[in-house]
């Protein structure tokens, strides 16, 4: 078996005990390297779990919001928060869906395993340190982790020192200190919370040189977020909610530490996503504002809180919204239809623009298109905007509230003008719509106005005399 363990091929790293001379009796040198090897294999458990969950969270398709309005023009069931309120009916729009966040890719990290075989001195220094000799003289280039907890003044340190054969790179070396004495704790009491912060502190140094570059900005944020990974890994475990608010506390505190931490947006994502499978929406809003200061999510943040603010019809709000979302990304088509949709709630006359923004950078996008031809209506402008209609249906057909809007149109057209044909198309674009999968509340609406224009355009009766 010694022979096994010198000769292998696996190259790992070995914490022999720590150096405690000075600390009493009740400190262990080899207590402290078990507790460090644990706590550096805690991590690597949970930072596999945090990709696990990233992994599922990229591979889940979430259920589109186009496929269930129930109400038009926009009472649907809003993906990521999970909001059924409706939105008002009394005008026309393109029903809004979520954008999903989209993070930059981070390649998935290593497991600890391929950085070194995490392994504690055995009962003894000197047979760990024999272990390490010998492999040694064998050739295996292991790397090997020795250190001290120091107590000296007002305070107590404890020092890691890498030394890794043959590397041209030198000793590395990692420091942690506190207050030796606050009354509260004693300096044997300390000694835990120090090893766990020295233990994050070499496995995010080393983690982050194994892919070429750090995992966040700094190693203390890369530590609340694994804290907060495994209040979410507990919070799966035993459905407990409290491990939800230890998880935020501690994704806000990583935040504070490092704005553009990519963790920090993944962990509230799935966050929000939970508040939302628990109905807690306040919540999931809370954090919707945080999500609109993260520069990584900050469009897509702004104009999720839009779709939610529209749901609630809430249109100003939204379309200030709305407004952040296009002026951080100008080129994102569908912020702009949605600044659109918004301002044609609103019967602002710029909706048009925001409309024609769209088109601009897709002229094939069916939904600006149809808000085009919705703020051409309201402007009185029907030729024009019959013109849009079609275009988006040809675009897209289907979707059945291009035709109920295009109908309105035509009846107003009908009206206006005395227009028979229009009447008739207006009927035809209705029995087009009826031919979807709709709920009984729209298929109603649009059997009630399809009667509304079929009385319209019946001939109004003489008051012929010689008939009375």
């Amino acid at each position: 078996m010694l022979a096994n363990m010198v000769l292998s091929e696996h190259e790992g790293i070995t914490i022999l005990p720590f150096d405690t001379s000075g600390m009493g009796d009740d400190c262990s040198g080899k207590a402290v390297s078990d507790r460090l090897s644990m706590e550096i294999l805690e991590i690597k458990e949970i930072r596999e779990y945090k990709q696990n969950i990233i992994n599922l969270s990229m591979n889940t398709t979430k259920k589109d919001i186009d496929e269930t309005p129930s109400m038009y023009p926009a009472r649907a069931s809003l993906i990521m928060f999970g909001l059924n309120e409706a939105a008002e009916k009394n005008t026309q729009g393109t029903p809004l869906k979520y954008a999903e966040f989209t993070l930059k890719t981070q390649n998935m990290e290593k497991s600890f395993s391929d950085l070194g075989n995490v392994a504690v001195g055995s009962a003894s220094l000197s047979f760990g340190q024999m272990l390490w000799m010998l492999r040694s003289m064998a050739g295996r280039s292991d790397r090997s982790i020795s250190g001290s907890v120091e107590f000296y003044g007002r305070n107590i340190s404890i020092v890691a020192v890498m030394d890794e054969k043959g590397s041209k790179n030198g000793a590395k070396i990692w420091e942690r200190t506190l207050q030796a004495d606050n009354g509260i704790q004693s300096r044997e009491e300390k000694v835990p919370s120090l090893v766990r912060d020295l233990a994050y502190n070499i496995f995010y140094d080393l983690q982050s040189n194994s892919q070429g570059g750090s995992l966040d900005n700094n190693w203390l944020s890369f530590e609340y977020l694994t804290e907060g990974w495994n209040a979410y890994r507990y919070y799966n475990l035993t459905g407990n909610t409290s491990y939800l608010d230890t998880a935020e506390e501690m994704m806000k505190c990583a935040f504070k530490e490092d704005p553009n931490s990519i963790e920090s947006a993944q962990l509230m994502a799935i966050l929000q996503s939970s508040y939302q499978e628990i109905g807690d929406f306040d919540r999931a809003m809370n954090l919707m504002d945080i999500a609109t200061q993260m520069p990584i999510l900050s469009a897509d943040a702004w104009f999720n809180k839009g779709v939610s603010l529209s749901a609630k019809g809430a249109w100003s709000d939204a379309n200030y919204a709305f407004d952040k979302a296009t002026k951080i990304d100008p080129d994102n088509k569908m912020y702009w239809v949605a600044k659109s949709y918004v301002l044609n709630k609103l019967g602002n006359e710029n909706a048009q623009a925001a409309a024609d923004r769209a088109i601009n950078l897709d002229p094939d996008y069916a939904d600006a298109w149809h808000e085009r031809g919705i703020a051409l209506y309201q402007a009185g402008n029907y030729d024009n905007s019959s013109e849009a209609y079609k275009r988006a249906i040809a675009l897209d057909g289907g979707l059945w509230w291009y035709y109920y809007d295009y109908a309105i149109l035509l009846e107003a057209m009908g009206l206006s003008r005395g227009c028979d044909s229009c009447y008739a198309d207006a009927i035809k674009n209705l029995d087009v719509a009826l031919k979807f999968n709709l709920n009984n509340a729209d298929r109603n609406d649009i059997y009630q106005f399809k009667e509304k224009i079929t009385n319209e355009s019946l001939p109004i009766p003489s008051n012929d005399a010689d008939g009375a």
